[in-house]
């Protein structure tokens, strides 16, 4: 049977990733925040929604297993400016609302925005000594200015202190395939991570079934 509708909603549960990850999915308990006082773990985030940029402040911040002191962070970064830092990402954001700009080209305006110097160093306090992380943009995608304006202000301002690679000059190219701790990018470079963590969106199988993705 077939029917017309001017809109369908499909509330089919949390999905798994498109891409296999060595870590576990968005919803699943993982040791992403876990330490290692060994040695420095070397950490890969690839995906530019709201997810990643949650797993980049969990990887890169000392916010405690389960994110329970992330609240200390923000009290401390609001003293610091992070309110009026953060009016003028989402004022760039809104901007590129229904744009066909890329994602590495938002990241490029993104980067351009002056970071306060005391806001700089009170992110830098958080900053986990045990960690390398690195975080995939990617180019070719098209821009998600609908993700949180907070998560994305998070995440500008680990770029800006340089706790990630820099958005514009030293960003990694866009996962092809990742095999276990091994990942093969575009252009034919291949390194090793201890994390490996892809949050390149859902596999909704409901939504394909119906043709809708």
């Amino acid at each position: 049977q077939r029917q017309n509708f001017d809109a369908v909603i499909i509330t089919a549960g949390y999905g798994d990733e498109t891409q296999g990850a060595t870590t576990a999915t968005y919803w699943s308990n993982d040791d992403l925040s876990s330490s290692d006082n060994r040695h420095k773990i070397k950490a890969l985030v690839s995906g530019t929604g709201d997810g990643a940029a949650i797993d980049l402040v969990r990887a890169t911040l000392a916010v405690g297993p389960d994110a329970s002191q992330l609240r200390d962070v923000f009290r401390e970064l609001e003293r610091c400016g992070l309110r009026t830092f953060g009016a003028g990402v989402e004022a760039l954001v809104l901007k590129h609302r229904g744009s066909t700009r890329t994602t590495a080209e938002l990241w490029e305006e993104l980067a351009g925005i002056e970071l306060p110097e005391a806001l700089s160093a009170a992110v830098r306090k958080f900053v986990r000594a045990d960690r390398e992380v690195a975080h995939c943009v990617g180019g070719k995608a098209p821009a998600e200015p609908e993700n949180g304006i907070v998560n994305i202000t998070m995440v500008r301002l680990l770029h800006g202190i340089g706790a990630l690679p820099s958005a514009v000059e030293r960003i990694e190219p866009r996962i092809d395939r990742a095999t276990g701790r091994t990942v093969h990018f575009e252009g034919g470079s291949i390194r090793e991570f201890e994390k490996v963590v892809l949050r390149h969106g859902p596999d909704n199988k409901a939504a394909g079934a119906l043709g809708l993705t």
